[in-house]
């Protein structure tokens, strides 16, 4: 088995932008690779930096950022976004509780939690609004999640993924340039870390470090350098399998996966601002549940 390691953040929008390359290599190749997820904590307190502004001044003054990164990404930026997410730190924790449940429930909840910020716009940067989206992630026990979240052993999993993100390799330390979204090493008070996304590809006695805002076909040849059989190489699905398996798919994701981005006939279509997303009926109704439709 190849292994991978992402380092990520639910509020990094390059991230969050990268999610239709890995959806598409994941899709693939999974069964061929053993992927970690490490929390690396990209918003410590940003209290200070919002202090003068209201909630909904903070929150237009990030979306207009991140509205720039959409211009390289394609994904959404929530043109909506009631506030700024004052720290991702709780975020962490809280895949990394949600992965007692199993790895599919953490990798769940991660992306419902890059969901409520990009596309909803209402950030889970407290204990009571993570358990506000976690009621919304399918097969997750929430009454078990909500036990879990707070405890000793789901902080030091956390603390843990947020120390190895601040132990950058050679590759990444001596990385130059100044295009958009490169994953140089970056500055954290003291500490140096990762940027996000970075993914580590080993296997067969090959590493490939994939920092930022990658190409897509990279990700591929990483893992084939590694190992992978593109010949075993899952076939990728067409619309309604893809939004029955996600649930919820952004024109990107859908180009990725199917080469079109054309919706579905059974999706349900959100507006996030400036777009539209597609959503399968049951994440639609577990929106509508959340108070999250329009």
């Amino acid at each position: 088995m190849i292994e991978v390691i992402e380092y990520t953040d639910p509020c990094c929008s390059w991230a969050w932008g990268t999610e239709p390359k890995l959806r598409r290599l994941r899709w693939q190749y999974d069964d061929q690779l053993t992927w970690r997820t490490a929390m690396g904590g990209l918003v410590g307190d940003a209290s200070a930096v919002y202090e003068d502004m209201t909630d909904a001044e903070g929150g237009q003054r990030l979306a207009r950022y991140w509205s720039r990164v959409t211009e390289h990404t394609s994904m959404p930026y929530p043109a909506r976004l009631q506030w700024p997410p004052l720290t991702s730190n709780r975020m962490g924790q809280a895949v990394k509780a949600a992965g007692f449940q199993g790895t599919v429930a953490a990798e769940r909840l991660l992306r419902a939690l890059r969901e409520a910020i990009f596309i909803v716009g209402r950030p889970a940067d407290t204990w009571e609004r993570i358990l506000d989206v976690a009621v919304t992630v399918d097969g997750l026990d929430a009454g078990a999640f909500a036990s879990d979240l707070r405890s000793e052993q789901a902080e030091a999993a956390y603390e843990l993924d947020w120390a190895e993100t601040r132990k950058p390799n050679d590759h990444v330390r001596f990385l130059s340039g100044d295009r958009p979204g490169i994953g140089s090493m970056k500055k954290d008070g003291d500490l140096d870390r990762y940027a996000f996304p970075t993914l580590i590809v080993r296997g067969g006695g090959a590493e490939t470090t994939l920092p930022g805002w990658m190409p897509a076909p990279d990700y591929e040849a990483a893992v084939v350098a590694a190992g992978a059989d593109p010949s075993a190489a899952r076939p990728l699905p067409d619309a309604e399998t893809a939004l029955a398996h996600y649930g919820v798919l952004a024109p990107a994701e859908l180009e990725a996966l199917t080469g079109s981005a054309d919706p579905p006939a059974s999706a349900v279509a959100y507006d996030w601002g400036d777009g539209e997303v597609c959503l399968s009926e049951s994440v639609a109704q577990r929106w509508a549940d959340a108070g999250w439709m329009p």
